[in-house]
């Protein structure tokens, strides 16, 4: 195997990593994302963290198939305990919960430096996340949609300014994914408009149906 292929949601994740950067894959299953990434010279050199030792062993045999030993170590660790603030510039958290995110990160104070960046990719809780972030000090600078087969993902990416707020629920709800006029964001902002108008016609919320009114007139027109 020369090369490593990503699915449609990982690749739209490693298009969020700068180029030239340490990376930190927090979780990193099976290896693929931070392989794909050093395999391609996009990384010089990476730290695969999973806090499981199924995952991990298989990462770090991915890693000796690929040739990467040198350039990609491994970690059996909880989070990023057992990684330096000087061994990564780049964190990428993604396929999990916004839960366990916030707590990966509000366990990590190394992370309030500017010269980090976040690239986060939340399976659930994406308000809760968005709301986290701008509640600590970090500033989301992109976010963009992805669709991988039935499902529609939100990628952002996000620093540390040290300016504290508090967004309000519309704010937090949909993110900065309205900037972008991308299908895979669109795709995300359908959903999340499907999803509120069945919750408001069941809860008969009137706030609900409003956001969904609001996001159908924004991607134009109802969800099917």
């Amino acid at each position: 195997m020369t090369d490593i292929r990503l699915d449609g949601r990982l690749s739209a994740v490693a298009g969020a990593v700068r180029q030239g950067k340490r990376v930190a894959d927090v979780g990193c299953d099976h290896g693929r994302l931070i392989c794909s990434l050093a395999l391609s010279g996009h990384i010089p050199s990476g730290i695969a963290c999973d806090l499981r030792e199924g995952p991990l062993k298989s990462a770090a045999a991915l890693i000796r198939e690929m040739d990467l030993t040198e350039k990609i170590d491994t970690r059996l660790c909880n989070g990023l305990s057992g990684v330096r603030p000087e061994e990564a510039d780049d964190i990428v958290i993604a396929g999990m919960g916004g839960e366990t995110i916030i707590a990966i990160l509000a366990g990590a104070a190394w992370l309030r430096d500017g010269e980090k960046q976040l690239v986060l990719q939340p399976q659930t809780k994406e308000a809760l996340l968005r709301r986290w972030l701008w509640g600590n000090g970090f500033a989301i600078t992109r976010e963009r949609g992805v669709e991988a087969g039935r499902f529609a993902y939100t990628v952002m990416t996000a620093r540390y300014c040290g300016i504290r707020r508090e967004a309000d629920e519309w704010e937090a709800l949909v993110g900065l994914l309205p900037k972008e006029t991308d299908a895979g964001s669109r795709a995300v902002l359908r959903r999340l408009a499907r999803r509120l108008r069945r919750a408001g016609e069941g809860a008969r919320d009137e706030r609900l149906l409003e956001w969904a009114a609001r996001l159908e007139t924004l991607i134009g027109g109802k969800n099917p």
